[in-house]
């Protein structure tokens, strides 16, 4: 007599979390933790308290605390809280790749399912996408033109303020006056009517670091901070 088994399907649903936490103080207890992880410190207790309590369905939370006062276990449980009690696929944003990693490294040992997500590769894309890890990966990750990481609907921004030059590089150009002098100053000429507020400031820096000297002797360095424009400066044209 041969066995039957029913012909697997060729798509692949979203794994539901075996257990939905009530909150996500619930859920650091429940976790499978490394030995010498047992307890919460007060103040993480506290906030992860208040979070459930009257934050979990705002859209926009902010948490501030220092530096060494464990706000990465915080980060990831308020994580791993939402894509196991919602369903959600929830991303932990770091500024370098070297701390995405450490923070893989402490998911495993709290025990939450984590994922680091990383070009070229992107290895554990596929879980995160699903909804089975958090996904931990940098803001460039994130913030680019062709994001890998699909429509995650909780992150976590570790040093929120570190996302901003990220964010900003999208909508900037660079000039550079060493690879680029002759664009560089044309550029500050061009701008220079609207800018000139700001370069007199400059201008009085420079002359005090240079100790309230005459700029006399200094044309090379006032040219490329201030660009001065000459005489034979060309009209407002690129």
């Amino acid at each position: 007599m041969t066995e039957h088994r029913p012909r697997k399907s060729g798509f692949r649903r979203i794994r539901a979390s075996t257990t939905r936490p009530p909150d996500p103080e619930t859920l650091f207890k429940d976790l499978r933790k490394a030995p010498g992880i047992q307890y919460l410190w007060s103040h993480q207790a506290d906030i992860l308290r208040e979070y459930g309590q009257g934050y979990s369905n705002k859209g926009d939370v902010a948490l501030e605390l220092p530096t060494g006062t464990g706000k990465t276990l915080i980060g990831l449980l308020i994580a791993e809280y939402r894509r196991r009690k919602f369903d959600e696929r929830a991303l932990y944003l770091c500024p370098t790749r070297q701390l995405a990693w450490q923070v893989g490294d402490h998911a495993r040992a709290y025990g939450i399912e984590a994922r680091v997500l990383l070009p070229c590769g992107y290895e554990g894309l596929n879980d995160f996408h699903l909804g089975n890890a958090v996904g931990v990966s940098t803001y460039s990750a994130i913030f680019n033109t062709n994001p890998r990481l699909e429509e995650p609907k909780t992150i976590v921004l570790d040093d929120a303020h570190a996302a901003e030059d990220y964010i900003a590089s999208l909508w900037s150009v660079s000039i550079s006056r060493y690879e680029l002098g002759t664009l560089y100053r044309r550029f500050l000429r061009l701008l220079e009517p609207e800018m000139e507020e700001a370069l007199r400031g400059f201008r009085r820096r420079l002359q005090f670091s240079l100790g309230y000297r005459s700029l006399k002797g200094h044309e090379e360095i006032a040219m490329e901070g201030v660009a001065v424009a000459d005489a034979q400066a060309p009209t407002k044209r690129l």
